[in-house]
């Protein structure tokens, strides 16, 4: 899903909390950046951050690391290893639990649940 600011990223990781965000710095000031994977690191421990910085900003990522983003990528030239992280986190993320009403339905003989 695509937010539009750090404000709908934490909208969302409510929801889901073990998601992954990746962040375009090109959008958010610095001292944001920085807050934001420092909060998303801290306030949703299952969740994993991944920041795309320009080439001029590459002195910048040490300073994002240590605020918690789990990889950053320069550009978007190299979005390959992203997307394997990507995959690798959310084979490992916990799986939604089913409703009540989602359990009963699965378990009936037409819907293929047995």
């Amino acid at each position: 899903m695509e937010t539009r600011s750090l404000g709908q990223v934490f909208d969302e990781l409510q929801a889901a909390q073990a998601s992954m965000v990746v962040i375009d710095a090109a959008a958010i000031r610095p001292d944001q950046l920085i807050a934001g994977c420092f909060t998303a690191a801290r306030a949703y421990p299952l969740a994993a951050t991944a920041v795309v910085l320009s080439r001029s900003q590459r002195d910048f990522q040490w300073q994002v690391r240590e605020a918690g983003a789990i990889y950053v990528t320069f550009g978007q030239r190299r979005l390959e290893p992203l997307a394997a992280i990507a995959a690798r986190h959310l084979q490992r993320s916990p799986k939604p639990a089913q409703t009540i009403a989602e359990r009963i339905l699965a378990s009936m003989p037409l819907s293929g649940g047995r």
